[in-house]
């Protein structure tokens, strides 16, 4: 799932939120995540199942809540996150609508933890798979 070594972490005070291309809609990028405790991505792999809407270049570094998905509705999913990131939940699921280009969608939404050992530490990370329903 990591992504290809050409894949460099950019500066992403200057980028808008994702956006379908010539449009001023927000569209949700759907796919697998790996988030940071701050919800900063540190991999994304597009769902193979929905034509991509943004390049992985394009994710990576960024944070998801107020950089990928700075909605009103990522909001509630933003307090879950943290809470289930706080918690010693293994795994959560859950769906949720989200306004996605011009209509809105039912989305799955599954989190799991997982624990990056480097430098004689252990880093909390998420696995957060997002899907059409």
């Amino acid at each position: 799932m990591g992504l290809p070594a050409t894949y460099e972490r950019t500066q992403t005070s200057d980028r808008e939120p994702t956006r379908a291309e010539g449009s001023s809609a927000f569209i949700l990028p759907f796919g697998l995540f790996e988030l940071d405790a701050a919800g900063t991505v540190t991999r994304y792999s597009p769902a193979a199942e929905t034509e991509p809407t943004v390049e992985a270049r394009d994710i990576w570094g960024r944070n998801f809540f107020t950089e990928i998905a700075p909605v009103e509705q990522v909001v509630g999913f933003r307090l879950r996150f943290h809470s289930f990131m706080a918690s010693g939940q293994a795994v959560e699921r859950f769906t949720t609508t989200f306004a996605h280009g011009q209509q809105n969608i039912k989305v799955q939404i599954m989190m799991a933890h997982i624990t990056e050992k480097s430098d004689e530490q252990r880093k909390r990370l998420a696995l957060v798979r997002i899907m059409p329903e």
